[in-house]
């Protein structure tokens, strides 16, 4: 989540992800709240620009951030479960159609066969978003139907090798810091 807070600020043009750095190249605040209190944080702390420090920083709070946000905007509500000894807070829909529009987006446009001239059919935002839905395990959920996945995966393979240099270096360490590795890159 915190991967994705960083990407929307690439992609919004705030920052820029290089040789292991995020830095800040418009300080004009994205008009999403979230979005501008994270940029925010990087021009106040300006000293930090490690994209893997930012990644465990901003990744501590990124699930309930995101969740406000999505509950600001009518989109989700807070639940919370009661069990024996333990107390569990998620975040649900509140419109099932709505909170499904992302993946069937990618799973109708990751299912068809990838376009014999090599193009890319997803946008960046949604480039970044299937990749990161890829590298979290998740693109079965997605691509819940076997008979999706064998183009699915030949564009997602497709897509990671099309970001952005930015993106792609975002990406990367996301993955690191999704499996634990240390300095290892793509």
């Amino acid at each position: 989540m915190a991967g994705a807070l960083l990407a929307e600020l690439v992609l919004f043009g705030n920052v820029k992800v290089a040789h292991g750095a995020v830095l800040v190249v418009d300080e004009y605040p994205p008009t999403d709240s979230l979005a501008h209190r994270v940029l925010d944080l990087l021009v106040s702390q300006s000293q930090h620009r490690d994209v893997a420090t930012w990644l465990e920083f901003l990744g501590t709070s990124a699930v309930a951030d995101v969740g406000q946000r999505l509950q600001r905007h009518g989109l989700a509500r807070e639940v919370t479960y009661r069990r024996l000894l333990a107390t569990r807070k998620v975040w649900l829909p509140t419109d099932s159609e709505e909170a499904l529009a992302p993946g069937l987006r990618l799973a109708y446009r990751l299912s068809r066969p990838p376009p014999a001239d090599g193009a890319v059919v997803l946008s960046f935002p949604d480039s970044m978003l299937a990749c990161l839905v890829d590298l979290l395990g998740l693109a079965g959920h997605v691509f819940w139907n076997p008979d999706w996945r064998p183009a699915a995966r030949a564009h997602l393979d497709r897509t990671r090798g099309a970001l952005p240099t930015d993106l792609a270096e975002l990406y990367d360490a996301v993955d690191r810091a999704v499996h634990g590795r240390v300095g290892v890159s793509h």
